[in-house]
């Protein structure tokens, strides 16, 4: 007879896998019981709260699936949930455990088996992942629901009312909380970028704001960072606009002159958005990428810094030749 469990899956991710996680819940959601923690951090308070946190990765899943990437294990969410799997791993066979790569050539945990729970994402996708994870849990005791009309009412019936008090949020306090998740997407944006050109003085990375734009600079590729509060019809936007050559800081403007200008590039478009299992995020334009909550975009925005300055550095090797 099968141990009985809370949670058929528990899904353990970096914010920036958001989206994909709850992909994979929204695909299994009819048929198993799957945990996925998309709240804001702060929402879990207390060393109670904690604890039960952290026992639904440690006791009380009958599958844990890790999106790993690299960062994964050290931010303050996924370091509780390292621990916690650690924890189950020296105490039971490793039946309970998929760990699905996102890149190739991942660095795994040097703890982590080399068979049997290991799954790649770029070779073989959404599709089969989500069949790997059904097949998973039914090996391990837990039973797939069939999902009746009634069951798929209720759901269709939860997803309107999400989508209906996100758009409400959106229209009563929407303005205000965009500025303020902007103004703390420059600060900790600099922030970031700053601790990084310090801790690697190679890249020659620098970083400023004001109200208006966020700068990150490099001698060869810059990102600056735009907001439209009243941008129509699309409502506030934020433009991620690429650069080759070095964009001045804004607290330099006043007192410097380009002797060659940078050439503009591209430009990546997100609205301002909510959804119930990220919160306040940013929607691509398009097909530009995922949905982030704004923590995230942090990372992404970094993230396109370093891709646009590497390919510069391939495409034209000599910095003669960038204009």
């Amino acid at each position: 007879m099968s141990e009985t469990k809370k949670h058929d899956v528990a899904l353990s991710f970096l914010m920036g896998d958001a989206e994909l996680a709850s992909e994979i819940q929204s695909r299994l959601s009819p048929h198993l019981d799957v945990f996925a923690f998309f709240e804001r951090q702060q929402e879990i308070a207390g060393a109670d709260g904690l604890e039960v946190f952290s026992q639904t990765f440690r006791n009380n899943s009958r599958l844990v699936v890790v999106l790993y990437r690299e960062g994964w294990g050290d931010t303050d969410w996924t370091n509780v949930e390292h621990e916690a799997i650690q924890e189950r791993h020296l105490k039971e066979r490793v039946d309970w455990l998929l760990f699905v790569t996102l890149e190739r050539d991942e660095t795994l945990p040097g703890w982590l088996p080399e068979t049997r729970v290991r799954f790649s994402f770029p070779d073989y996708g959404l599709e089969q992942l989500v069949g790997t994870i059904k097949y998973r849990v039914e090996q391990l005791g837990g039973h797939l629901k069939v999902e009746s009309v009634a069951d798929r009412a209720a759901r269709i019936a939860q997803e309107t009312q999400n989508r209906e008090e996100s758009e409400r949020l959106l229209a009563e306090e929407g303005y205000g909380a965009c500025t303020q998740e902007v103004d703390g997407l420059y600060e900790r944006l600099c922030e970031k970028a700053n601790s990084i050109g310090e801790r690697t003085p190679s890249l020659g990375l620098q970083a400023g704001n004001d109200p208006r734009e966020c700068v990150l600079a490099t001698p060869r590729a810059s990102i600056v960072v735009l907001y439209h509060p009243t941008a129509l019809p699309t409502g506030p936007t934020l433009v991620v606009r690429e650069w080759q050559g070095k964009k001045m800081l804004p607290e330099q403007k006043r007192s410097r002159i380009y002797l060659e200008d940078p050439k503009h590039l591209r430009d990546h478009k997100f609205r301002f958005s909510h959804r119930k299992d990220l919160g306040w995020c940013w929607e691509p334009y398009g097909d530009d990428g995922d949905t982030l909550p704004t923590q995230a975009m942090e990372d992404n925005i970094l993230t396109m810094l370093l891709d646009l300055r590497e390919r510069i550095e391939k495409e034209n090797p000599h910095p003669a030749d960038d204009w």
